[in-house]
């Protein structure tokens, strides 16, 4: 594996991915970044394209927790309106299900990261919601 780029660099390189994101061509590029050609533009957008790449997956694992863990209190407050509030009589039998199946999916998702123990979503719905189908239908 390569050493990273000094930050002079890894800003040229930068530079060089976003002037390509907004339309310019690698000529272009080469010419605003005093670069010897198009093709050493193009070496600087795919090797940022990759850096950028490597970063996402270094911090992938607990951009996903947290993304997770979002979802999940949005699907949990949305739950706790689909019970009414605690008025059985206010209940969306229906939207609580939705709201239930969403959460196993994240739980599932959850699990499936590094250092979460695997589990489907058949077997945390047995394990944390034995009785859920009959406590719905009270």
């Amino acid at each position: 594996m390569s050493a990273a780029p000094s930050d002079e660099v890894a800003e040229r390189r930068a530079k060089a991915a976003q002037l390509r994101a907004a339309g310019a061509s690698y000529g272009a590029i080469a010419k605003a970044l005093d670069l010897p050609s198009a093709a050493a533009a193009a070496m600087d957008v795919q090797r940022s394209l990759v850096d950028l790449a490597a970063l996402r997956e270094g911090e992938g694992p607990e951009l996903e927790r947290t993304r997770l863990d979002s979802m999940e209190n949005t699907i949990r407050a949305m739950l706790q309106n689909a019970l009414g509030g605690g008025d059985a009589r206010l209940a969306d039998p229906q939207m609580v299900l939705a709201c239930t199946d969403r959460l196993l999916k994240i739980m599932e998702l959850r699990s499936a990261l590094p250092g979460g123990q695997a589990e489907s979503a058949d077997e945390i719905r047995r394990r944390r919601y034995p009785n859920l189908i009959e406590a719905i239908r009270g």
